[in-house]
């Protein structure tokens, strides 16, 4: 589970279905995990809204929405998997789930080889002694 705020855990996850539903040609089997995540997402909600208006039962609430949030992080993380699995690890796709493809990695370049001082060249005062 990420520690974040709600309001940044609900954008998250309702930007995760917006980019699910925008690219549903390409994640075939992807509706069981997307819905999911939809009820968790709702359920999230509906008991944080009842957790800020309830003051007597707080801590129930708070129990209640710490496992309605780790409920909804595996299922996002198990719809980014399917989505990952589905379009391969290195597509430029996944960047619209939040995930990062698989990039090649630029070279090192060698550095430049200084050449030995030439055996004419004078020597500095300090290299002389």
């Amino acid at each position: 589970m990420e520690k974040n705020s709600y309001a940044d855990m609900f954008r998250n996850w309702e930007k995760l279905l917006n980019s699910s539903n925008e690219n549903a040609a390409l994640l075939t089997g992807f509706e069981p995990f997307r819905d999911a995540l939809a009820a968790s997402l709702a359920d999230t909600k509906a008991l944080k809204d009842s957790q800020e208006s309830l003051a007597g039962n707080r801590q129930a609430m708070t129990q209640q929405v710490k496992q309605a949030v780790v409920d909804g992080w595996k299922a996002a993380r198990k719809l980014r998997s399917l989505v990952k699995a589905h379009l391969g690890p290195d597509s430029e796709h996944l960047v619209q789930f939040e995930i990062q493809p698989i990039r090649k990695r630029p070279r090192k370049q060698k550095p430049a080889e200084t050449p030995p001082p030439a055996a004419g060249t004078p020597q500095s005062h300090s290299e002389s002694k």
